[in-house]
């Protein structure tokens, strides 16, 4: 199926999505890493199940951050994906 080409600005909105095996925890504050708040955290065995500020990610090792504390994240940029916010549809 073609899809016809996005006519957004670069002043549009729009969500953006990776999926969650795509975001890593990252020790530091380097260029490409973004903080977070905890809002819960479950570990299931060796993993951890992270949820927070409208992102879940599952960590795997056990992490020692507890709600309200901010964490630190990184991803792969080729991983992510542009939404459109009215449609849904990936851009």
């Amino acid at each position: 199926m073609h899809w016809p080409p996005a006519k957004k600005t670069m002043n549009s909105k729009f969500n953006l999505g990776t999926r969650r095996e795509h975001i890593t925890i990252s020790s530091d504050s380097t260029r490409g890493t973004f903080s977070v708040i905890v809002e819960s955290v479950k570990s299931t065995g060796n993993m951890s199940h992270v949820a927070g500020q409208a992102l879940n990610i599952t960590a795997t090792s056990r992490l020692s951050a507890k709600a309200g504390e901010a964490i630190r994240l990184s991803f792969a940029p080729e991983s992510l994906h542009l939404f459109d916010p009215e449609t849904g549809l990936c851009v």
